[in-house]
């Protein structure tokens, strides 16, 4: 559901989410990629996979991972067993409509779309959980098939897995309203009275809302979807199914919207920019605060995983002391500007009018630079050799070259640390992609071209791919610095 600047951020998002599912050989195989399992087969797991979406693009790629706890409600329990021609492990869909909202929105009945389920062939597929905010689309699809129970296999965890290499992928996406971007998680799951596996997709996307608003003075009673089928070793949708689900409209409500604009400065570094508290957003499913960054041309914010799902390190409460807990960031594509960030959190206080307040805490951010800084070096030079990175310097004091990998030692202040990057774009350009891959695959363990500091460590030992030479110019640049913040903010609720 949420879209990140790069492999990077969805890597760390990966490996704090799955630390907590315990599952650490997994996360070494997703967080590399996500798309394959070692033994070279893309698989769709029973715990939630991330992919992005961007545009039409959006069958092939998925979301956050989402892992706090449901409670479940007597009156949401009814609700659970509304998935028609399924059934579905009500403590599981618990827990999944706990964590994306929908279990708040069932608990005070308000379900402005209808399930809706028919059968193509041999094909069962079912729409579900569907909601249209002002500027969100979610739903949940349920697909059962002979072809789905061909398909699966055992991951090298021991979970099971969807091969869509040699078997067939599905996509679902609207008709009625372009997506900006989105994402979905995947699982595998089995009938409790067939025992027959279940492929469930959830889908969040990200819509424009003046296109929302457009379509909705349409006066429209259904959503349109296309269920696409992709054939094995090909990105070409083979076959597609049209679903109708019907709704109406006069009871959609309306998203709470609260205008805060705050800015921040960020404590002890006044070479970055302030980040400002834009707006507070309420919807029925979830809770919105939208973020903005001055000169993010130069600068990209960001969050740590780790942080939030761990740490608690950002924090939303209402004054009757329930927590909102945070579940990802996104950076916003909806024409506002690319310094837009909206963070999202789990359910929300739409439907509790006694709540007069919520108070948010935000400890730190993460900074990344947008544009490389680079340096010369020359093969046999004297070091060791300090150099100047914006308002802060680190010292080279050994460069040697080795089995196609150039050797540098790094020294920093283990007081101000940065994660830094390094890399020479002048011979990444002259390779090809797969070339670059089977480098990286025989020679993973001996490549290191990220220092990622470590507590009380001053000096790190890097590789660098490229050719022999005298002279080279290596990039560097700084990525997830982190920056206190330490501010608390109280939003009244109208």
């Amino acid at each position: 559901m949420f879209e990140f600047n790069d492999n990077k951020d969805l890597e760390r998002e990966l490996k704090a989410a799955m630390d907590q599912l315990e599952a650490p050989d997994t996360l070494k195989v997703f967080a590399k990629n996500i798309a394959e399992h070692a033994n070279g087969v893309k698989s769709k797991t029973i715990r939630p996979r991330k992919k992005i979406i961007t545009g039409l693009a959006a069958g092939c790629a998925a979301s956050l991972l989402l892992i706090f706890t449901a409670q479940v409600s007597p009156a949401f329990a009814g609700f659970v067993h509304s998935i028609p021609g399924f059934s579905v492990a009500s403590d599981w869909l618990d827990s999944l409509r706990g964590r994306d909202g929908v279990q708040n929105a069932g608990d005070h009945d308000y379900r402005p779309f209808e399930p809706v389920t028919q059968k193509f062939g041999n094909t069962t597929l079912s729409l579900a959980d569907v909601y249209l905010t002002s500027d969100k689309l979610i739903y949940k699809a349920f697909i059962q098939s002979e072809d789905i129970k061909r398909q699966l296999i055992q991951n090298p965890d021991g979970s099971p897995g969807f091969n869509t290499r040699t078997g067939k992928d599905y996509i679902v996406r609207n008709l009625d309203v372009p997506i900006l971007s989105g994402g979905l998680s995947e699982n595998i799951i089995y009938d409790e009275e067939t025992h027959e596996p279940i492929l469930v997709l959830s889908n969040k996307m990200q819509l424009n809302p003046e296109e929302v608003k457009a379509f909705l003075n349409g006066n429209p009673d259904k959503l349109r979807f296309a269920v696409g089928v992709i054939e094995a070793g090909s990105n070409k949708v083979a076959n597609e199914y049209k679903m109708e689900v019907p709704f109406d409209k006069t009871r959609l409500m309306e998203d709470r919207i609260v205008p805060v604009h705050q800015p921040v400065k960020l404590a002890g570094r006044p070479e970055f920019p302030a980040v400002t508290v834009e707006k507070l957003k309420i919807t029925p499913v979830n809770t919105y605060i939208d973020l903005s960054f001055d000169h993010s041309d130069a600068y990209d914010l960001g969050f740590d995983p780790a942080d939030y799902l761990e740490r608690h390190s950002i924090t939303l409460t209402d004054d009757h002391g329930k927590a909102y807990p945070m579940e990802g960031f996104k950076l916003k594509n909806d024409g506002t500007g690319s310094g837009q960030v909206e963070l999202a959190f789990t359910s929300s206080p739409y439907f509790d009018k006694s709540v007069r307040n919520l108070q948010f805490y935000m400890d730190n951010v993460e900074i990344t630079d947008r544009e490389d800084e680079s340096f010369m070096l020359e093969l046999h030079e004297q070091l060791p050799k300090t150099i100047q990175y914006n308002d802060a310097s680190f010292i080279l004091t050994d460069a040697h070259y080795e089995n196609g990998l150039l050797k540098i030692k790094v020294k920093q202040n283990p007081e101000d640390r940065m994660k830094l990057r390094f890399s020479i774009p002048s011979f990444q350009a002259e390779i090809s992609q797969e070339e670059r891959g089977k480098y990286d695959a025989e020679n993973a363990d001996q490549r290191k071209e990220v220092l990622v500091p470590e507590d009380g460590k001053s000096e790190y030992d890097l590789s660098i791919m490229a050719p022999k030479q005298e002279t080279y110019r290596i990039h560097v640049r700084m990525e997830d610095h982190k920056v206190k913040v330490g501010r608390e903010f109280k939003f009244d609720l109208p």
